[in-house]
């Protein structure tokens, strides 16, 4: 959560948008599995973001990052 909240400053995004818990819940499974991988870490860091940024254009549950979790 700490490198979500980063990100979240770095991009100046002040505003929150709460994530509905079909998309919270699997994102907190998948992540739990990542502890040592930064690289993925950032990534689902930047996930998390987008899914909670109101301006977002994506749909959280259509996002590359979530179709690829179980390869």
């Amino acid at each position: 959560m700490h490198r979500a909240e980063e990100i979240r400053a770095e991009a100046k995004i002040e505003a929150v948008v709460p994530l509905a818990m079909k998309v919270a819940v699997p994102l907190l499974q998948a992540a739990v599995t990542l502890e040592d991988d930064n690289s993925l870490q950032d990534r689902w860091a930047r996930f998390l973001v987008n899914a909670t940024n109101p301006d977002r254009e994506l749909d959280p549950l259509t996002a590359p990052i979530v179709n690829q979790r179980d390869l």
